[in-house]
């Protein structure tokens, strides 16, 4: 396997190049575990819960079926050193309030829309004190066992490629820039003691090839392997690792009295280090390894979701999880940086199998023809195929078992494969230091901006700058001293799942402290006060709950309100009403609005409208008729040319419209007899009200209908009849005038149906 140059730069430089990296993965780390709220990390608050039992009972929990999901089950390991580290800080937790609308608005697409599980608090600014304090130990606890994991990265690459250390920059790249393994580097988990010690055992391994696999290492190895089961049962499949190891050095050695020994020592090693922990097992949940116990509390998976589109689906959740999906996976990356990581794996693993084919003479001969890379390499492979076998089987048996990260023990071995990948296709090039850079440009923007973005609370602003972003006519105070200082909304839509929505913006500021994290809502109703879409939010969309509010202290609050699905096929107003209620009680809190007391506030009426509208039938009767503000009648269809007195008929007019008029007008529908007497009407606001005037715009058709019924005790005094059509203010009753050339000044004169006096028959 002899690999060329891929890089310009001397090997001094990719020396500290490689220093860099592991600075700037740190870096990113503590930034991370700052910025990070409290609990976001994937069960930071069942971890915590581990440690402080440890603390203040002095053994180790029980995980329970009666009881809810927990870390009970883990090893200890990870959780002792951790109470030992912070022995001296005292235990404390506060229960963080839990967010009731987590992810309500579609978990799986970057937004800033309800990311929090947790609600934020006051507790988690600097100087910490109480829990926060305890947890950001910890977090730096954590970062420690990553620092640690990263240099045996480096000791690993230089292993592999003792004379190239570009490859070993670029591993150190692609796995400690990692996001994912950075953002759960800095969390507290007990990942990153397994994954250090997976690293370490990795290196031990590729050592062991040069050292026969000496006694020091069988002991190393075996403590090694015993730590990685005593922190997290994904340590068990070491055994890939060391086993292959074993094997390949026993198949060059043709000693199997070696290979023997060997195992048992380690096998032996192990039970001694470990023999106490499946015993406690047994005892606790019947079974060395409690699996059976964890999957029955964290959820088996179902059979109906055990299908080839779930497992599907499950794979490339698997695949986003190991390259980044932060948090507890609603922290998802942008689709174009997810093309990037699929990009380099793609070209990683073709050029794997491309290098794997191009050595298949040697290896058909092994195992005395096997180079030291080579067996390397069927180590490596061996790692990363377990631990994918295992994954896909823990994934098989629970719902929530496709979390990718679980193979980071061995994360250099995939890493290790990757490059190896890349330099078969990319050799004549330089493509070190261009992938180098964009690696790391990748893992600073997912952590140094798009996580904390995730979590970020509305800009404050000055009143001014608020009532620039909004209509501010609309102004209220709620009894709590909660004060609405204008809204703004604007209708969208998504040629996606998402369809049409309507992005409001509400800018406020409170009077005084509040206490309570009282809940948002804003409704979507229609002209009837049918519901048309609904959004119940802490306000910041979850990030600025009410009890972090200071007095005046405005900002403006951005939340999309969702429209139900084909509720709105034609043009239609939406009424927008608002409104606070205490989550404890579901008591609404009590608006003052122009001296009215309100539970609810109506603040605005939309235009909503499909992205397109079905073909609209012609009229059957055609006109021109002008009306001011640039309204035209262009025609009506009458429902029935004869009628009967008491027998209803409808008269659909075709509106054409130039833009909204000044007012929301009615429309007046009278039907005359040739005497002018009126024997009935018709009249009502546009579409009975669901789309007023004001709301219309350009080169629009609107089709009205209006119903119309000849009392049956009218006397008309003729059969023929004539329709009256046009507009007025409900206001002042004022008509909306015709064109000055018109025949009648305000009104349209359509000829009626044929009115029978006499019943049909007689």
């Amino acid at each position: 396997m002899k690999l060329r140059s891929g890089s310009p730069l001397q090997p001094h430089h990719w020396r500290r190049i490689s220093w860099l990296l592991i600075a700037w993965s740190l870096l990113l780390m503590g930034y991370n575990s700052i910025q990070n709220p409290l609990f976001e990390s994937p069960d930071e608050v069942e971890h915590l819960g581990y440690i402080l039992h440890l603390r203040q009972t002095g053994s180790l929990p029980i995980q329970e079926l009666d009881e809810p999901p927990s870390q009970s089950h883990q090893p200890p390991l990870y959780y002792f050193l951790g109470s030992l580290l912070t022995r001296r800080i005292a235990p404390s937790f506060s229960e963080p309030e839990r967010n009731p609308f987590w992810t309500s608005y579609y978990r799986d697409r970057v937004h800033q829309d309800n990311k929090n599980q947790f609600l934020p608090s006051s507790e988690n600014s600097f100087p910490y004190e109480g829990t926060a304090l305890l947890l950001h130990l910890l977090r730096i606890y954590s970062i420690g066992l990553a620092a640690a994991t990263l240099l045996v990265g480096r000791a690993i690459g230089q292993t592999l490629w003792p004379n190239r250390p570009e490859l070993t920059a670029l591993l150190l790249a692609t796995a400690g820039l990692n996001p994912m393994f950075v953002y759960i580097s800095s969390s507290l988990n007990n990942d990153n003691l397994v994954n250090l010690l997976g690293a370490l055992m990795l290196l031990l391994c590729l050592r062991a090839f040069k050292g026969g696999f000496s006694w020091p290492d069988t002991l190393l190895i075996a403590l090694c392997w015993g730590g990685a089961l005593l922190s997290k049962l994904t340590g068990l499949f070491l055994i890939a690792v060391w086993g292959s190891t074993l094997f390949l050095v026993t198949l060059q050695r043709k000693d199997w009295r070696f290979f023997l020994n060997r195992f048992l020592a380690i096998i032996a090693i192990f039970l001694a280090t470990t023999g106490w922990w499946f015993l406690r097992n047994l005892s606790v949940y019947g079974e060395p390894l409690a699996l059976d116990r964890t999957i029955a509390v964290w959820g088996a998976r179902p059979d109906e979701l055990r299908t080839a589109a779930i497992f599907f689906q499950e794979a490339l959740y698997s695949w986003t999880n190991y390259w980044g999906r932060l948090g507890y996976g609603q922290l998802v990356l942008p689709s174009w940086l997810y093309a990037f990581y699929a990009l380099i794996t793609i070209v990683g693993l073709s050029g794997m199998i491309h290098l794997l084919w191009n050595q298949r003479r040697s290896i058909r001969g092994w195992p005395r023809s096997l180079q030291l890379r080579q067996q390397h390499f069927l180590v490596l492979t061996a790692a990363v195929l377990i631990y994918g076998a295992a994954l896909a089987y823990y994934s098989y048996q629970n719902a929530t078992g496709s979390n990718a990260r679980y193979t980071f023990p061995v994360l250099f071995a995939g890493t290790a494969l990757l490059v190896l990948g890349w330099q078969q296709w990319l050799r004549r090039f330089h493509f070190a230091l261009p992938l180098t850079i964009l690696l790391l440009a990748s893992a600073t923007y997912t952590i140094g901006y798009l996580t904390p973005w995730s979590f970020a609370r509305p800009a404050l602003v000055t009143l001014a700058e608020a009532q620039a972003q909004v209509n501010p006519s609309k102004r209220a105070t709620w009894d709590a001293g909660i004060e609405l200082l204008g809204t703004a909304f604007v209708p969208i839509y998504h040629n996606d799942e998402r369809g049409l929505e309507v992005e409001a913006t509400f800018c406020w500021q409170t009077q005084q402290p509040l206490a309570n994290n009282y809940v948002f809502f804003a409704h979507l109703l229609d002209s009837s006060f049918n519901p048309l879409g609904q959004r119940d939010s802490h306000p910041g969309q979850g990030n600025y709950p009410t009890s972090l509010w200071q007095p005046y202290q405005p900002f403006c609050d951005q939340l999309t309100l969702p429209v139900i699905d084909n509720m709105v096929n034609e043009p239609l107003v939406a009424n927008i009403e608002i409104g606070f209620y205490d989550p404890a009680t579901k008591e609404r809190l009590v608006a003052s609005f122009e001296g009215l007391k309100l539970d609810l506030l109506l603040v605005d009426r939309i235009r909503l409208a499909p992205p397109q509208r079905p073909p609209q039938p012609g009229p059957e009767e055609l006109l021109e008729a002008d009306f001011a503000q640039g309204v035209r009648l262009g025609g009506y269809s009458w429902s029935a040319t004869t009628i009967q007195p008491g027998e209803p008929v409808a008269i659909t007019l075709w509106w054409e419209s130039s833009g909204p008029l000044d007012g929301d007008y009615q429309v007046f529908v009278h039907l005359l007899d040739n005497a002018g007497n009126l024997i009935a009407q018709g009249d009502g606001p546009p579409q009975g009200g669901n789309y007023p005037t004001m709301l219309w715009i350009a080169d629009e058709t609107i089709l009205d209908t209006h119903n119309l019924t000849v009392p049956v005790d009218a006397m008309p005094l003729s059969e023929e009849t004539t329709l009256l059509v046009g507009f007025y203010r409900l206001q002042d009753g004022a008509r909306l005038p015709r064109q000055p050339e018109a025949e009648l000044a305000d009104a349209v004169a359509i000829p009626g149906p044929l009115l029978q006096l006499q019943p049909a028959g007689e």
